[in-house]
């Protein structure tokens, strides 16, 4: 097989082969057992062996932004512990579905516009980066996804992200004593669950506890929540030329 060949089966763009209540399993898996445990002790909390199965389960978990493995070991990440949190589970899992970068940018391609048919949706995902022979799998593993995360609420024919009036239980924190009150007009932003997820994806501030390409991704995804709540218009602002000082002046 040629590399041209090769290159065209992978796919460019990152998505889970597994679901978000996939994820949710293997999060409650370890939350069962701490913070953090050893990958057998996951299997055994779910009743499986460490196999390719459960490894695909890891990995899909991972790609949603629920845990991170090192060294045999799986940890739970702020996102992982507020998905298994009764009062704060429907906020994480909307933000586990954006936190995937295919499907951010299918709800963002498609914001407010009717999805097209299945071939349609897929022939728009090669566009995106997904291999030919994976994009069936990718638009079921959408699809049940988006269904568990409540972005099908209007119907199957439109991903619209659930708003803080439309997820129960949610109450996202206060600001911090040492901002000061929110100001009138960011308040409603402020308790967007989209927000709130994002910015709990920020790790502790600390050399290597936020890599460079954990970095690209999160903020791919801030760009697409940030167009989600207020467009892509707009133009970019101009900026004169400076003039030119004395001793630029021959």
């Amino acid at each position: 097989m040629s590399d041209t060949e090769t290159s065209r089966e992978r796919s460019s763009i990152k998505f889970p082969y597994g679901d978000l209540e996939d994820a949710v399993q293997v999060a409650q898996a370890v939350w069962s057992q701490g913070l953090s445990c050893e990958l057998d002790r996951v299997a055994a909390a779910m009743g499986q062996v460490v196999s390719g199965t459960f490894r695909n389960k890891i990995a899909t978990a991972a790609i949603f932004g629920v845990i991170e493995t090192a060294r045999g070991e799986v940890s739970l990440t702020d996102l992982g512990e507020q998905i298994v949190d009764p009062q704060r589970e429907d906020a994480a899992r909307v933000a586990a579905f954006l936190s995937v970068p295919l499907y951010a940018q299918v709800v963002e391609t498609f914001k407010g516009r009717r999805l097209p048919a299945e071939s349609g949706l897929e022939a728009e995902m090669v566009k995106m980066g997904v291999s030919p022979k994976q994009v069936g799998k990718a638009r079921q593993a959408m699809n049940r996804s988006a269904e568990f995360a409540g972005f099908f609420s209007l119907g199957r024919d439109r991903l619209i992200a659930p708003t803080a009036a439309t997820l129960p239980g949610v109450t996202p924190p206060p600001p911090p004593a040492d901002l000061g009150p929110i100001p009138e007009n960011l308040s409603g932003l402020a308790n967007d669950p989209l927000i709130v997820g994002l910015w709990k994806r920020l790790p502790p501030a600390q050399v290597g506890a936020f890599t460079s390409e954990q970095q690209a991704e999160w903020l791919e995804a801030a760009t697409v929540i940030l167009r989600m709540l207020y467009g892509s218009g707009g133009t970019r602002p101009s900026h004169p030329k400076p003039e030119p000082t004395d001793a630029s002046i021959s």
